[in-house]
């Protein structure tokens, strides 16, 4: 009898502390999930808020109307997409990121998505869609896409070190529309997703006729096929 009660001691004694332990790791993680909300709210407040400046368009551009599109093409875009400069971007590892600890990645999500459109507009390009967290964008200037795609990573690297992007560059006839939310599709977005299947991160994937078109220097943030 005594040793029964001895056994059932035992075993309170271990469900107690299982219980504590239990306790305290859920303390600790919202104690984590606190301290980092303070701290982006910390690094939010020391961020200074600038007034984006308006962009001067070029009157001397001609709406394009000659693309053989079966869907709406959208007007606000005021140079031809016969021969523009298509960048798709896109997180890798994202869904991973997302499911080990959404709050980080939301915040940092967030943190890239302002990057992505305060250099557009510094660049005259366009977001022609926006999937999740992939961008896609369009250039009418060479020079502009690829100074894009250079200040973007190195942006990138200097603030979001949670995750690398990877990015594709490509030209050709595309269309876009805005039918209940803008979409650009044709053969240079088919061409670009599969150019970069197979980059590690902080890259721009090009084919290597466009690189010998524009004389472009070999870089480190160029992967060329």
């Amino acid at each position: 009898m005594q040793k029964s009660r001895l056994t059932a001691l035992q075993l309170l004694s271990k469900v107690t502390v299982f219980l504590i332990q239990l306790v305290i790791r859920q303390v600790c993680l919202i104690a984590e999930s606190i301290t980092f909300i303070l701290d982006v709210q910390k690094i939010l407040r020391k961020i200074p808020v600038k007034k984006a400046e308006p962009i001067k368009q070029n009157r001397s551009l001609k709406p394009h109307g000659s693309i053989n599109c079966l869907k709406i093409t959208d007007q606000s875009i005021k140079f031809p997409l016969e021969q523009s400069i298509l960048i798709i971007t896109d997180i890798i590892d994202s869904t991973k990121l997302y499911n080990e600890n959404p709050l980080k990645m939301q915040f940092f999500v967030e943190s890239h998505k302002k990057i992505v459109k305060a250099l557009i507009k510094r660049h005259l390009g366009h977001v022609v869609a926006n999937e999740g967290d992939s961008f896609r964008l369009v250039f009418q200037h060479f020079d502009n896409a690829i100074r894009f795609a250079h200040e973007f990573i190195a942006k990138h690297n200097e603030e979001i070190s949670y995750f690398k992007v990877r990015m594709a560059m490509n030209k050709g006839l595309l269309c876009v529309r805005n039918l209940c939310g803008f979409k650009v599709f044709g053969k240079p977005v088919n061409d670009a997703l599969e150019l970069f299947k197979h980059n590690s991160g902080n890259q721009v994937c090009i084919k290597k006729n466009v690189v010998v078109k524009y004389n472009l220097k070999n870089d480190d943030i160029l992967c060329i096929h």
